[in-house]
């Protein structure tokens, strides 16, 4: 139906010039957790990429999408940043100790610099 396709997005970006890799808009200005902004940039993460800043809003409205983008432009983040934060909102009045069970099974997950998802998760407030 149209109402399916319009939940669909797909971001194909290729930059002409490696200097359009990088976007205008900060993680900073986001609406999204405090805690997710400082570890971002305590991990130095502040520029978003282009396709980060134009996939943001429709990763972050659960709107299906495939994001295509040359290896190292962020699509790793692109993705994580919003569902990340909505995780730490969902669950922000969680009990522990009742437990939960987060699984992030990507084939370059481990190039994530220092971890970042896992310390996005379990960083106390």
């Amino acid at each position: 139906s149209k109402e399916q396709e319009k939940k669909k997005s797909v971001f194909d970006f290729e930059p002409v010039d490696p200097q359009q890799v990088f976007s205008i808009q900060k993680f900073a200005d986001l609406d999204i957790e405090e805690r997710i902004k400082t570890s971002l940039r305590h991990n130095k993460l502040e520029t978003m990429t282009q396709i980060q800043s134009i996939s943001f809003e429709t990763v972050r409205n659960k709107i299906d999408c495939l994001i295509k983008s040359e290896t190292g432009s962020g699509k790793t983040l692109a993705y994580l940043v919003p569902v990340v934060d909505y995780l730490v909102k969902e669950f922000q009045n969680f009990d522990r100790n009742q437990g939960v069970s987060v699984s992030y099974t990507h084939l370059r997950a481990h190039e994530t610099p220092e971890h970042l998802v896992c310390r996005l998760l379990l960083e106390k407030k």
